[in-house]
């Protein structure tokens, strides 16, 4: 029996981006929130309580250094942190908003024993979302305040702390106590999925949702590649092909709740009411219309579907009720979408990877310890001694092996950090797609790109992209195993990367 809240509310939500460490900054046009909005009262002459001060006087700033996520913003707090880590000018040490789903320390929740650090199950009853998430803050006694990720994960279109929000009570925060004894602190957002999933929490929340189909989805597993228990069948062939016809090809951009392209969401609707899909009717189910408009019975007609098949490849469909790439592929067949890049456009992109395919099977001596002949090289062109991670490195070295070879500067910045080579792309005017680019649009991804994932507490990891099929990454990493992971052992070629799971994007470095 799944075990049950200590306490439950249901309340409107406010976006929380304290944590995040690039919540504030001098420059409000970089930062996910206006500097201001830190200040009591959101006043100048209030004092500063979203971010670390010097010597605690609530008016200076102290700015991230060099080696930092963010250098220069400001080192943005939450009430709960990294026990392990003493040291509160690290911006590394908080709950960061952008990536991990947190609540806050409501006072119903503390009256039960609810203590920071404690597991929650949040359910939007408007996009009939389930997650799960951490009380990661205080400061809001009613609790209608959450993480940035939270909102998003929830199905909301929240971009950054400046606005959006939930205005209606619509949000229900199930609170479990001493679920966390251990202050267990989380960098990833799947860790916590895998850490709340073993709790056996209650996650049904169709009580709320009396006299509907009740097509209730725990998102948490959509966002984090670990594995859904729900039966899954391999992709449709479209109907359309045996019926003689030419199927419908991806328009190139992600199709979403209120989308205003009625005619493909014409098309998606026909293709789920083809293969069974169902809304509610006065006397039970009917049919999904065909009516162009993508409401809520066309979102949880997608979410079943999701849930349901797999990519053409036979992964698990992203479950977010948008209709991308990988889902209009499962729904119409491989021909309708863009299968495959083999080769780089550039000599540059050429070069890049025949040097990084020439690595593959370079192992760290001794395994683990982020050394070797081979990776010390890599580690040495950014300026990095043995035993650091070396992810960034080896995708610089590569570049510069090969703009070597063809008698050219070398395009790539020298930084062995994941997010310090994202942020200064961003900010060097160097071409760049973003995850939501990307989604939009898988032609925009090309050989010899690399690809830049944020792992949480300020780290992340990169690889060189080789080919693109269907919804599917085919890479090259340093440091990393067969398996994808970070801080791995050697140089593998992998094929298992979905275009949802690179939540940074892509830099192109004239490929």
């Amino acid at each position: 029996m799944s075990k049950k809240a200590t306490a439950t509310i249901t309340v409107p939500m406010t976006i929380d981006v304290d944590g995040a460490p690039n919540a504030y900054g001098p420059d409000d046009s970089k930062a996910l929130d206006y500097e201001l909005n830190a200040h009591v009262g959101a006043k100048k002459t209030g004092k500063i309580v979203g971010y670390r001060t010097k010597n605690n006087d609530g008016r200076t700033p102290i700015p991230q250094g060099a080696t930092d996520p963010y250098p220069g913003f400001y080192i943005a707090e939450t009430a709960y942190g990294d026990a392990a880590n003493n040291n509160g000018n690290d911006p590394r040490r908080y709950v960061n908003a952008a990536e991990i789903n947190y609540t806050l320390h409501a006072t119903a929740a503390k009256n039960t024993g609810v203590n920071l650090g404690d597991f929650c199950v949040v359910h939007s009853l408007s996009t009939r979302r389930t997650v799960f998430a951490i009380v990661g803050d205080s400061g809001h006694s009613s609790g209608a305040e959450g993480s940035l990720a939270l909102l998003q994960r929830l199905g909301y279109p929240a971009k950054n702390g400046k606005s959006g929000g939930v205005d209606k009570s619509e949000i229900v925060v199930r609170y479990f106590a001493n679920t966390n004894p251990n202050k267990r602190f989380f960098f990833t957002q799947a860790e916590l999925d895998s850490a709340a999933t073993s709790q056996d929490l209650d996650t049904d929340f169709s009580d709320f949702h009396a006299g509907d189909p009740g097509l209730l989805v725990l998102d948490a597993v959509g966002h984090t590649e670990s594995s859904i228990e729900a039966p899954r069948v391999d992709p449709f062939a479209p109907l359309s092909v045996s019926q003689g016809k030419n199927p419908p090809v991806y328009p190139g951009r992600l199709i979403k709740r209120d989308d205003a392209d009625t005619d493909s969401v014409k098309i998606i609707q026909k293709r789920l009411r083809e293969i069974g899909m169902t809304e509610p009717g006065p006397n039970g189910p009917i049919p999904l219309a065909v009516d162009g408009g993508y409401g809520t019975n066309t979102f949880n007609a997608v979410e079943l579907f999701q849930m349901r098949h797999t990519d053409l490849d036979g992964r698990p469909l992203l479950v977010d009720g948008i209709v991308g790439a990988a889902t209009w592929g499962a729904l119409f067949g491989r021909n309708t979408v863009l299968s495959s890049l083999a080769m780089a456009g550039s000599i540059l992109g050429k070069k890049v990877l025949e040097t990084a395919a020439g690595q593959e099977g370079v192992l760290e001596k001794p395994i683990g310890s982020n050394s070797g002949p081979e990776v010390d090289q890599y580690l040495a062109s950014v300026g990095l001694p043995p035993g650091n991670f070396w992810c960034m490195a080896f995708a610089y070295w590569c570049f510069r092996e090969a703009a070597a070879s063809i008698g050219i500067k070398n395009p790539a910045i020298k930084t062995g950090g994941v997010l310090d080579a994202w942020n200064k792309a961003r900010s060097g005017g160097i071409p760049t797609v973003t995850c939501e680019d990307a989604l939009n649009d898988p032609g925009k991804i090309k050989p010899g790109m690399i690809f830049i994932m944020s792992t949480g507490g300020g780290y992340g990891h990169t690889g060189i992209v080789v080919a693109l099929r269907g919804n599917v990454l085919e890479t090259i990493e340093g440091n990393t195993n067969k398996e994808g992971s970070s801080n791995g052992i050697g140089v593998f070629r992998r094929t298992q990367r979905t275009i949802s799971s690179i939540n940074r994007g892509y830099i192109d470095y004239g490929v």
